[in-house]
């Protein structure tokens, strides 16, 4: 009907979809400031800037002050380390320099960096072999959901059940598959439009399946099942690889996380056997 159009073809129309992805980059931005200085402290001094159109000049105290907070929450956004007080930041540049480790490779330890006290947490409290060996089954799990996935979009056959029988058939709009559990090792047995139109059509199908099956690949309403029923398929196997890679992503970045905590643990007993080695030479 070209008297109507559905809500998608509304936005599209009026290229509200503009108004959408600007929409979509301030919430991104928002949530990128917030979660990596976690403050909103930032957002209201930019408020304040736009609207006002003044800045924190001056050699007054309170002026003194916001620019070592804008200094602050930007070490916090620059660095990602969520630091308390300016002094931690401080202790924190410090500690790194002192040890010679990369400040964004102390950010990256997390949890497992105690910002309080400047130091890598003890022994118990860093990750395990068991839960480094879990997340890397993890990621072949992952992997494998990514393969499926991969297949599941650029397969070119719908995959159909049918209701009566509870047959899974695999089709195209020109012909019909049924694969069998050992589909590796065994050729797939076809049904194509042109069969269905012999009398005495013999299939690996049921009678009734065939009569299903024909239908399916005859008619326009059959054809156009199959055309949506893959494109549905495609938009579920599309979502499901989506997913699978941002979980992928969040699982990789956990083992890349155990390894570096792993190597700056080692840097640093290495660095302090040094430093006992040399204090036992300078008391003999």
């Amino acid at each position: 009907m070209t008297e109507v159009v559905s809500l998608i073809g509304t936005f599209s129309d009026k290229n509200w979809w503009v108004l959408l992805v600007v929409i979509a980059v301030v919430i991104g931005y928002v949530l990128l400031v917030v979660c990596r200085t976690g403050s909103v402290y930032s957002l209201m001094d930019l408020t304040w800037r736009i609207f006002s159109k003044k800045d924190s000049d001056g050699d007054s105290e309170l002026a003194k002050y916001m620019r070592a907070r804008n200094e602050f929450m930007q070490f916090r956004f620059s660095v990602g380390v969520r630091v308390r007080t300016m002094e931690k930041a401080n202790a924190l540049i410090a500690w790194s320099e002192k040890h010679g480790e990369d400040i964004g490779e102390i950010a990256a330890c997390g949890k497992y960096f105690d910002f309080e006290k400047i130091k890598l947490k003890d022994e118990r409290e860093l990750p395990q072999k068991k839960e480094k060996t879990l997340h890397k089954f993890g990621l072949l799990v992952v992997v494998f959901f990514v393969y499926l996935a991969i297949l599941g979009v650029v397969y070119g056959r719908a995959v159909i059940t049918i209701k009566s029988s509870g047959t899974v058939v695999y089709a195209t709009a020109e012909n019909v598959s049924l694969m069998p559990l050992d589909f590796f090792w065994k050729k797939q047995v076809f049904v194509h439009r042109e069969d269905c139109k012999s009398e005495g059509l013999v299939s690996a199908f049921s009678r009734p399946d065939t009569k299903v099956v024909c239908e399916l690949i005859n008619t326009d309403g059959g054809r156009s099942f199959v055309d949506s029923a893959l494109k549905s398929q495609r938009y579920l196997f599309g979502f499901i690889l989506c997913v699978s890679f941002f979980v992928g992503y969040r699982t990789w970045r956990w083992l890349r996380i155990f390894e570096i905590i792993s190597k700056m643990k080692n840097r640093l007993s290495s660095c302090q056997d040094k430093n006992v080695d040399a204090s036992v030479q300078n008391v003999f």
